[in-house]
């Protein structure tokens, strides 16, 4: 049974944290302190510039004013979009329901616990995904609980609801697109 849909974008070239203040990073392991970051200016790649849908070095994933309208329309409150160029408008995307994944039964590894902020140095093995569910994820965009990578590029898988595979599909994302994989129980 399919619960529900992982993503994966294409790169776009960028470094969310390139000019971030010392002050956003954990002074032992450099991991992210402060998610409430946005960068005052964004170096955008052309790369980033023809995709409607991105990831940068870091693990956000950002997304064109055409597919915000589309985030919008489409999954209403599930999804915190937030403007952070105002010279071409670009949206991080941050959905709002967090659904818990299984790293017991995924086998995810976790790397050295820093003593200092809590965060471990690297949690691997996001995919595939295994939730803590065995019943279809209903319509919209959730996060797991768990963010995977190393450093400043920990980040949470974003996931889709099981109805939501059409939907998706049927808005033709502009450069290298969106590419979905199942989460099944």
């Amino acid at each position: 049974m399919i619960l529900g849909y992982t993503i994966s974008v294409t790169d776009g070239d960028i470094d969310f944290y390139q000019d971030a203040p010392e002050s956003c990073f954990c002074p032992k392991c450099k991991g992210i302190l402060d998610n409430t970051y946005l960068p005052e200016k964004l170096r955008l790649s052309k790369k980033a510039r023809v995709n409607d849908i991105f990831a940068t070095y870091d693990g956000k994933t950002l997304i064109s004013e055409r597919a915000a309208l589309f985030f919008k329309a489409s999954f209403g409150d599930s999804c915190v979009l937030t403007c952070i160029s105002a010279e071409i408008p670009l949206f991080l995307v941050n959905p709002i329901p967090v659904i818990p994944f299984d790293a017991v039964r995924r086998e995810t590894i976790f790397e050295e616990r820093c003593d200092l902020c809590g965060f471990y140095q690297g949690v691997y093995g996001a995919k595939p995904a295994f939730l803590k569910r065995y019943e279809p994820l209903p319509h919209g965009v959730y996060k797991t609980d768990i963010e995977f990578g190393s450093s400043a590029a920990r980040h949470p898988l974003i996931i889709f609801g099981a109805p939501d595979k059409q939907l998706i599909k049927s808005f033709k994302f502009h450069g290298s697109g969106i590419h979905l994989r199942e989460i099944e129980s």
